[in-house]
């Protein structure tokens, strides 16, 4: 990213966060009311499924990253 010729003021690797959440999501029913499911649509379940199994094997990670031009 500094090659880009961004400046990297704030990095954290939040896969084991988003297991966490997976694993809450996709063990039972979606709650009730809005959430992320009502975005996504009626393949939630699926692409929950796809997402965490990525995770599992170390094909995606999930980064929070601020950064900004000097």
């Amino acid at each position: 990213m500094e090659q880009a010729g961004l400046k990297v003021t704030f990095w954290r690797d939040d896969t084991e966060p988003v297991v966490d959440w997976l694993q809450a999501v996709t063990g039972g029913s979606p709650p009730g009311g809005l959430n992320l499911s009502v975005l996504m649509g009626p393949d939630f379940p699926a692409l929950t499924s796809n997402l965490a199994r990525n995770i599992r094997e170390n094909r995606l990670g999930v980064l929070s990253a601020v950064l900004s031009r000097d």
